[in-house]
């Protein structure tokens, strides 16, 4: 009796090569085209395998596979496959390796007035929005000039000597 063609691992289309480069905190999705995909293949990274849109951190749909992506991922080399059960055997894909490189920030960019508001040695801020204090350290006066809420604000000084600037102000005996 002719029991037809023999069920096929699930696998990636189209990946010229098998290995992904992304930075860490990289945001989007990994997209990658599969084949012989059932209602039973699971997503295998790094050894942990779930179902596609159970509570997993993938979905397969149309033909594609789509993993989001948060922007934290962990730097180093991950294992992506795809699998699923013909009888009591497993049926895999190959692996596709995902390698996670550290990322640099974008930079971050403000527009200022023309004028200068302020200088000193260093910046203190506490609290956040109108009811922030912001304050530039003098370390050679010993002061720091303080604005309530915002830079534009009218700001005062205050004579600290002996000061010490941290991740606040504190003082030291003297």
């Amino acid at each position: 009796a002719d029991m037809g063609e023999p069920p096929q691992p699930p696998s990636f289309e189209g990946l010229l090569v098998a290995e992904l480069e992304l930075g860490a905190a990289a945001l989007g999705d990994i997209t990658l085209d599969v084949a012989d995909v059932r209602s039973d293949t699971r997503v295998e990274i790094d050894g942990r395998a779930w179902l596609p849109g159970a509570a997993g951190p993938a979905a397969i749909e149309d033909g594609q596979l789509r993993i989001p992506l948060g922007g934290a991922m962990v730097v180093g080399t991950h294992e992506l496959a795809l699998s699923h059960q013909a009888g009591s055997v497993e049926l895999r894909s190959d692996t596709v390796s995902i390698e996670v490189v550290a990322s640099e920030p974008d930079p971050l960019s403000a527009s200022l007035g023309a004028d200068p508001i302020d200088a000193g040695d260093r910046l203190i801020a506490h609290g956040q929005g109108g009811a922030a204090v912001l304050g530039v350290v003098d370390d050679i006066a010993g002061l720091v000039r303080v604005r309530a809420g915002a830079w534009s604000a009218e700001g005062f000084e205050l004579e600290l000597p002996g000061l010490v600037a941290g991740g606040g102000i504190g003082g030291r005996a003297g």
